[in-house]
């Protein structure tokens, strides 16, 4: 059986095996980016914080910030913060997932994936992948979305959602299950997270997604 490794696809190799498309039409963030969250006082400090120890880091610096330096000094707080942990299901951690789509076994290990499961993840509603310094050619867009389609696999839903960064980047991305091996994709625009402004409006997005599409999807279940 072919198989196809989470951490060497990218996309040119997920078109031989399905019908994958960028969406061209539809809003695919239209009820995500739409939720409603008031950032409290003590959150908006938070936000400003992580952004002013990188700030200050960066006068002694000589280079960039390495990879785990950005992990931990700066996403790390963030995503614990929001706390994505509820009534069956939480955050996983380089987790391992697989499935068979269109007779090709995928497999690796997650970055970050938010499941319901008791001992492991088992069925995914969220992705965040990479975490890498820089982009480089369609990755991280190429593992994230093998991930999504063993996600659909395994939740048995149409839809998902998910993240990637590199270096201080963000987007986010939806992925789209049309039919049996085809497949739609919708990118949104880039955010800064070192800058305030677009820094609120991931953290949002977040709790969007903490609110919206775990702790409502579980309610469904």
């Amino acid at each position: 059986m072919k198989r196809i490794n989470f951490s060497s696809v990218n996309i040119s190799d997920l078109d031989k095996i399905v019908d994958l498309k960028i969406a061209k039409k539809g809003n695919y963030f239209k009820e995500w980016f739409s939720f409603k969250y008031d950032i409290s006082n003590d959150e908006e400090k938070f936000l400003k914080s992580l952004i002013e120890r990188i700030e200050l880091e960066e006068r002694f610096e000589v280079g960039e910030f390495s990879e785990e330096e950005i992990k931990m000094k700066f996403f790390a707080p963030l995503l614990n913060r929001i706390s994505f942990i509820g009534k069956n299901y939480k955050d996983w951690y380089e987790r391992p997932i697989k499935a068979k789509i269109n007779g090709v076994l995928f497999n690796g290990t997650t970055d970050l994936i938010i499941a319901n499961g008791e001992f492991k993840p088992e069925k995914p509603l969220f992705f965040i992948q990479e975490f890498k310094k820089r982009f480089k050619a369609d990755n991280p867009i190429g593992q994230i979305l093998a991930e999504m389609m063993v996600g659909l696999e395994l939740n048995s839903n149409s839809i998902i959602r998910g993240a990637f960064t590199y270096g201080s980047i963000w987007q986010f991305i939806v992925l789209e299950k049309i039919d049996e091996n085809r497949y739609r994709y919708s990118i949104s625009k880039k955010f800064d997270s070192f800058e305030i402004g677009d820094l609120k409006e991931i953290y949002k997005h977040l709790q969007a997604v903490k609110s919206l599409y775990c702790e409502d999807e579980v309610k469904k279940r």
